[in-house]
């Protein structure tokens, strides 16, 4: 801490000169200097006196270039590491987004077999259950994908998945991929297959183009407005939701729309009797998380061991069901891939890969050794059985094993 010294020193003019010094020194202060003087005899009278305050630092006040420097320094580090919180963070909760409509869909699926046990005892429809069963003769269990929504999108291969395993709709009558998208439990729970975990806004008008007419439960759009592509009800495809804004703007209300008759949107909920529409939003589902199972029938009718693979926005793209060239080996944790051409495997950490001839899914813990044509794999877990096929599909968000139904 620096000191500091205070003096004072008082300036005083004279009517006269004073008399004969006595003594004369000078004195230093830090940087200042201060002659004292005596006299013989006292001065003459007072012209002017005034009293001058100074103080004097023992050492110079400010900073060096270096301190400063080390200040912008330290304060670089510190914004530099929040900056890197914020990535982090939105990851995270894309994270926890997608694990939690996961899980949801996940139990959502797994009800569905509670409900229609036909899913599994005879997932094409058929009534003869004997063609699931497991292979006596090899002592392998028979693999299938339930994939209700696949059968309908992937208009390709329908009924096969990645050429080597059957693909069945759950013979359900799921006909369309509306149908599929939309098929529900008893009581309009989520969909089987695609759940409605968010929108998007469809159309929007206002202005000259304000509805031409409304009431309690319906309105009336202007004919320029293209309704032919908005699904709505609540048995052959997700329903749409309509957005009503009052003409005062300062409230709004949302109704789930129950048909749609040319230009007419109807709602079963009424609107309040003094309510007056002037802008109109229409939202329509957009399915961003859907599911499919793998099954692994058992011997002697002892049951199916399901998994239940979640994605988020999947491709539906034929490239990602192409069996790979890979090598599993019961016992171990690693997993040797090999490819030919310039496509490579959609394999990253923290990804799953399948294995398409035992039906049993596995986490990529590690990618280690790659090259322009293979690569080496640290699953998570030892391989159930010897294999060597392998299937990377994409967005897989998580794979739920739900046991022996």
């Amino acid at each position: 801490m620096k000191r500091l010294r205070s003096y004072e020193l008082r300036v005083t003019s004279y009517e006269k000169e004073p008399l004969a010094v006595r003594h004369s020194s000078l004195v230093t202060l830090g940087s200042d200097e201060l002659r004292v003087t005596s006299y013989e005899k006292e001065p003459l009278a007072v012209r002017h006196s005034s009293l001058v305050t100074r103080h004097s630092s023992l050492h110079r006040g400010g900073v060096t270039l270096t301190e400063v420097l080390m200040s912008v320094l330290l304060t670089g580090f510190g914004v530099i590491t929040l900056a890197t919180l914020f990535p982090i963070s939105v990851q995270r909760t894309i994270q926890a987004t997608h694990l939690t409509h996961a899980t949801i869909l996940r139990y959502n699926a797994e009800a569905q077999l509670d409900i229609f046990p036909t899913l599994l005892s005879h997932p094409d429809g058929a009534t003869d259950v004997t063609t699931f069963a497991r292979n006596t003769s090899t002592g392998d269990a028979f693999v299938y994908v339930l994939d209700p929504l696949g059968a309908r999108v992937m208009t390709a291969a329908p009924n096969t998945f990645g050429g080597a395993r059957d693909r069945f709709d759950g013979g359900v009558g799921l006909t369309t991929e509306a149908a599929a998208r939309a098929f529900v439990t008893l009581g309009g729970s989520p969909g089987v297959v695609g759940r409605s975990d968010s929108f998007t806004q469809e159309k929007e008008f206002s202005g000259d183009a304000t509805p031409t007419s409304f009431s309690t439960t319906s309105v009336t759009l202007p004919a320029e407005v293209d309704l032919a592509n908005v699904p709505f009800g609540t048995t052959t495809s997700a329903p749409s939701r309509i957005v009503l804004f009052s003409n005062t703007g300062r409230g709004s209300q949302t109704r789930t729309i129950s048909d749609i008759s040319g230009q007419v949107i109807t709602w079963n909920t009424p609107l309040p009797g003094t309510f007056q529409v002037e802008k109109v939003r229409i939202l329509t589902p957009e399915s961003r998380y859907t599911w499919m199972m793998t099954v692994r029938n058992l011997a002697g009718g002892s049951g199916s061991q399901v998994t239940v693979v979640v994605f988020a926005n999947r491709a539906f793209a034929p490239e990602d069901e192409l069996v790979r060239q890979a090598s599993f080996v019961q016992g171990s944790n690693q997993l040797n891939v090999n490819w030919t051409g310039p496509t490579k495997p959609s394999y990253l950490a923290g990804g799953y890969v399948f294995d398409i001839e035992n039906g049993y899914w596995y986490m990529v813990q590690q990618v280690t050794n790659e090259t322009a044509a293979s690569a080496t794999l640290q699953l998570e877990q030892p391989a159930f059985a010897n294999s060597a096929s392998a299937v990377f599909m994409k967005n897989v968000v998580e794979a739920y094993p739900i046991g022996t139904k």
